[in-house]
């Protein structure tokens, strides 16, 4: 069992990030570890600060945390993918604006058996291509998995 004072490592992708004091920023994480979970980032607002960059939406990555109260303290990350080819396309970006919106709404805290109206859902990378994709169980005892439409411009 964690000790009040032990770092753990959740491997997941920042849902929402909202600022917090002068300096901080409250961050919302869907983890594989324990669902969704609180962690606040000290400095992430300042420049130069380690968490300024991985403190935004779509980031994914290892998060090394502390348990603070009922969330958890940023202590290192170390992020794998930071997604901006999504944020470059609005479309893309209004997809994934969808996505974050939905997991978060429907994630539970601290819950690693997240239930979606009787759907589990798991949020995983892809070994292949390195996109994130959701496979989810169905109520009819079926699977369905959600993937990002690649589309390439033919010139």
């Amino acid at each position: 069992m964690n000790g009040i004072n032990d770092k753990i490592s959740l491997t997941g992708m920042v849902l929402a990030a909202a600022p917090l004091r002068e300096a901080d920023k409250r961050l919302v994480l869907l983890t594989k570890e324990k669902g969704k979970v609180t962690v606040f980032a000290r400095g992430a607002r300042r420049p130069g600060n380690p968490f300024l960059a991985a403190a935004n939406p779509f980031a994914f990555g290892t998060f090394q945390v502390q348990e603070s109260g009922s969330a958890y303290r940023l202590i290192q990350v170390e992020i794998r993918n930071y997604f901006r080819e999504i944020s470059e396309d609005m479309e893309s970006a209004c997809y994934g604006s969808y996505f974050l919106e939905f997991a978060d709404y429907y994630a539970r805290e601290n819950d690693v058996q997240t239930d979606l109206l009787g759907h589990d859902f798991y949020v995983f990378e892809n070994a292949t291509t390195g996109l994130i994709n959701v496979v989810y169980h169905r109520k009819n005892g079926g699977y369905g998995i959600i993937k990002p439409r690649i589309e390439t411009l033919d010139e």
